[in-house]
């Protein structure tokens, strides 16, 4: 093995004279259980926890890595491991690595061999003992197996939007029967710190789900995991631990709590402390598996579901031809990097994420088809993006099903892959088939048309086929355009497509004009001739270009033509010119018009679906470390993966993280460049938003008003939000709204300065009240006001000395108001009463002057 001797300066020393007694003991014996293996003095328990979930139901698993079955006395040992969709041997000899005297890694309490035989084999696989070290269950477990691993995450929200709904107890007692049939582990979140005992991100193997105190109407907290504790000196200290008083003698007999490799833990702080759970599927699914070698290269590289590139992934093709849903499961899976870890840039794995799509066709033709657009296929299974080597998904096949499988790079990435899939029972083969997709038309050779529509326009693009065919016929929309929340696969203007006969009966179409990037018409032409294309723009802005593409076998030598001289115009489909066939774009079965009657190559689709591009969450990753309102506005609103700084800051992260303790500060400085990131596009999106408002309401400039704390002003600003981001836009209530908003703006501007002046100003300088003074329209004091504002605004400890002078001003401002509007309010009296000036009998001091001027006031 490469440079292992390095990891100890102690020799090796063989089994045999490390445990004499296993000479006489079977290699396998009949019962596997826990006590045969614990942590060696190295920290690294990968291993252990897959054996603990292992020995108790699934032993044989174990049985079937070992090709040698008997102890040898020549040493040499065979085992067998599983990668990348193949059987892969390993030959060790049997000398042990030994620190002061104990065994380094893994050890036998039982003196048994086969614990430390197994795990020095699996260590060879990866070529050197340092290459496991931060090994995933999910490797693990598909590396001893073969089956596919499947992640479930206990984020409430990802783990709902994977079909897993970990918040209900029924998961929970299911997981507990499933473990007959499959074995779980879970992995600890990172940043607990030791409170509990439980060490972050390491993996923890699930050996039951059991309630102690409650046996009927079972709720989440009446249920407990029982944990396999690999780290023995490190005590679990939480809920249940071994002090706990709610462990009676009774329950102590029961579930022997005080094992220190042993841990119940609430399912309800399981779901806090753990990121998830790894679930190996040993049952419930037939073997063999089967598999596609396939590859992310150059124009098959088209990213994920929001992109109007996604299509050009590879493609395979889906059919159910039974009345019943059938569930396969579906793993795309990487070249293995691990085994060359030691040779890797900084030691760090760097997995491509991906996830996969199955998407139905809506159309009744049933032909195979490179163009998956959103007018015709609609998205019935959507898996989460993940970084891991093997990335599996449950998939549903609905009955009676045309469609594909799309495995997708998140990021454009390129690499090779393993498209792999078992089926849940033998018989399923028959009716349920995967194939690679092959179209046999000629792409290189497309007759191509460029055409520009307006506002409520048709254009008219004639092509000839010399043969029978199917043709392949897409429509994209030239003009850049990128909306919020779905990449650039929308645009802002609606079309219409349909396809005609030399006979000028419409023949296929959409159902609806839509604002789609690209859309698609796949039909069977019987017979050569010409064909007509009728595009519509029932609502664009301004001109709408446009590219069509129309593809054909190579012996129809499609090519675009001259309208014939007498060409009539064309009576597409009236119902895409009304508002509600605008907001809802169906799927159109390929008909003929004049007839009514179905294709003669189509099946029929009893009820049609609405085939809009569903959004992906694209960066399916945890990001509760960003604020969940940026300057007030909701992440989801913010569309940060159109963002490029912060959609590669998310792909750097997402690498990172793979050793999140080495990389610690490396992913503490881009969570929080990433925030920043977030809160500078939460900015611009609200200047843009505000252009409308008053930039200085009551005087006070608006950045000063605090708006982005104010819930009912953003509540306001949400629903205008949403109105503004409606294909058809409510004029009038965008223009209350924003009425409302501006109107708001100033009370909150009038509100600031009431609020701030109790603080620092006299109230009735002079005797005279403060909001009889002439404050807002003064300009020295409006100035004053507005800088304290500011100064407040930006440091109010750190210009501190600064606010108190401007105070002070303010008010000897406030003092000189007073006295000019008591200077005019005494004009009717004697300016000097027995030769005294009137300022110096000090009035401002007298009750009775002072109790007078008021009521005068008032009564003015």
């Amino acid at each position: 093995m490469v440079d292992n001797k390095a990891i100890t300066n102690d020799p090796w020393i063989h089994i045999g004279d490390l445990y004499p007694e296993g000479k006489t003991l079977p290699l396998l014996p009949d019962r596997m259980d826990r006590d045969q293996f614990e942590q060696g003095e190295h920290f690294e328990c990968c291993c252990l926890t897959a054996f603990a979930t292992l020995v108790d139901h699934h032993p044989d698993v174990i049985r079937n890595v070992f090709v040698t079955k008997k102890v040898r006395e020549d040493g040499r040992y065979t085992f067998q491991f599983h990668r990348y969709g193949q059987w892969v041997k390993v030959e060790i000899d049997d000398r042990i690595p030994l620190m002061e005297q104990q065994t380094l890694f893994c050890r036998s309490p039982t003196r048994h061999w086969w614990p430390l035989l197994l795990e020095k084999a699996y260590a060879k696989f990866y070529t050197l003992y340092q290459n496991i070290e931060g090994c995933t269950l999910q490797e693990l477990y598909y590396d001893f197996t073969g089956r596919p691993v499947v992640s479930i995450p206990t984020d409430l929200k990802l783990a709902k939007s994977a079909m897993y709904h970990v918040d209900d107890p029924e998961f929970w007692l299911n997981l507990n029967e499933d473990l007959n049939a499959c074995a779980y582990g879970a992995t600890a979140r990172s940043g607990l710190g030791s409170n509990t005992g439980i060490q972050e991100n390491q993996a923890y193997g699930v050996l039951a789900v059991v309630s102690p105190f409650k046996s009927s109407d079972i709720t989440l907290s009446d249920l407990f995991v029982k944990l396999s504790n690999p780290f023995v000196e490190a005590v679990y200290t939480g809920p249940m631990n071994n002090e706990d008083v709610r462990w009676t003698d009774e329950l102590r007999v029961t579930y022997t709590p005080e094992r220190r490799d042993t841990m119940y833990v609430p399912v309800t702080m399981f779901l806090e402390t753990f990121s998830s759970l790894e679930k190996v599927l040993l049952g419930g699914v037939a073997l063999p598996g089967w598999h596609f070698n396939s590859e992310w290269g150059e124009g098959t590289n088209g990213g994920n579901p929001t992109l109007v590139t996604w299509r050009e992934n590879p493609l395979y093709v889906v059919r159910n031809t039974s009345d019943e849903p059938l569930q396969i499961m579906a793993m795309v899976g990487q070249p293995d990097q691990r085994h060359k870890l030691h040779l890797m840039p900084q030691q760090e794995l760097n997995y491509i994420q991906c996830g996969l799509v199955l998407s139905q066709s809506t159309d009744t033709t049933m032909i195979p088809t490179y163009l998956l657009t959103a007018n015709n296929h609609r998205m019935v299974h959507k898996g989460l993006y993940m970084d891991f080597r093997e990335v599996v998904n449950r998939i549903v096949v609905p009955p009676n099903f045309f469609g594909y499988l799309v495995p997708g790079a998140m990021f454009h990435e390129q690499g090779k892959f393993l498209l792999s899939y078992w089926y849940q029972n033998p018989g399923d083969e028959k009716p349920l088939t995967f194939t690679r997709l092959k179209v046999d038309v000629a792409r290189h050779l497309p007759a191509i048309a460029h055409v520009v529509l307006e506002h409520q326009q048709k254009r008219r693009v004639d092509f000839v086929v010399d043969t029978p065919t199917d043709v392949h016929i897409l429509l994209r929309q030239e003009k850049p355009y990128r909306t919020p929340n779905c990449s650039d696969a929308m645009t802002e203007d609606f079309l219409g497509m349909y396809l005609y006969d030399a006979d000028n009966k419409c023949i296929s179409g959409v159902a609806s004009a839509t604002n789609f990037r690209e859309t698609g018409i796949v039909h069977h032409l019987p017979r050569d001739g010409r064909y007509a294309l009728s595009i519509t723009c029932p609502h664009g802005n301004g001109e709408v270009p446009v590219r069509v593409e129309v593809v054909a076998i190579e012996e129809a030598h499609v090519r675009t033509t001259e309208p014939p001289i007498d060409a009539v115009e064309f009576h597409d489909d009236e119902s895409e010119f009304t508002e509600e066939a605008l907001s809802t774009p169906l799927p159109r079965a390929s008909v003929d018009i004049s007839a009514r009657k179905p294709s003669a190559r189509g099946g029929s689709i009893s009820a049609r679906t609405p085939s809009i591009p569903i959004e992906v969450d694209i960066s399916h990753q945890d990001l509760s470390f960003l604020d969940p309102a940026p300057e007030g506005i909701a992440l989801q609103d913010i569309p940060l993966m159109g963002e490029a700084l912060f959609a590669a800051m998310a792909g750097e992260r997402l690498k990172v993280k793979r050793d999140p303790v080495a990389n610690a500060s490396k992913i503490a400085a881009l969570e929080a460049e990433m925030n920043e990131v977030a809160h500078e596009m939460a900015k611009r999106m609200h200047a843009k938003e505000r252009t409308f408002l008053d930039p200085e309401p009551e005087g006070v400039p608006l950045e000063l008003l605090a708006l982005n704390e104010n819930e009912a002003f953003l509540e306001l600003e949400r629903e205008l939000r949403a109105l503004n981001h409606k294909p058809r836009k409510d004029a009038s209530a965008i223009a209350a709204l924003e009425d409302e908003l501006f109107d708001r703006t100033h009370v909150l501007a009038s509100e600031l300065k009431e609020k701030e002046r109790e603080l620092f100003l006299d109230p009735q300088p002079g005797g005279v009240p403060v909001s009889e003074l002439p404050l807002d329209s003064d300009e020295p004091f409006h100035t004053m006001e507005v800088e304290r504002l500011r100064l407040r605004n930006e440091d109010p400890r750190g210009n501190a000395a600064k606010i108190k002078e401007l105070e002070g001003e303010l008010n000897e401002r406030a003092r000189e108001l007073a006295q000019l509007q008591l200077h005019k309010e005494r004009a009717f009296l004697n300016p000097e009463p027995f030769g005294f000036p009137l300022e110096e009998l000090g009035l401002e001091y007298d009750d009775a002057v002072v109790r007078g001027e008021a009521k005068l006031r008032e009564l003015r």
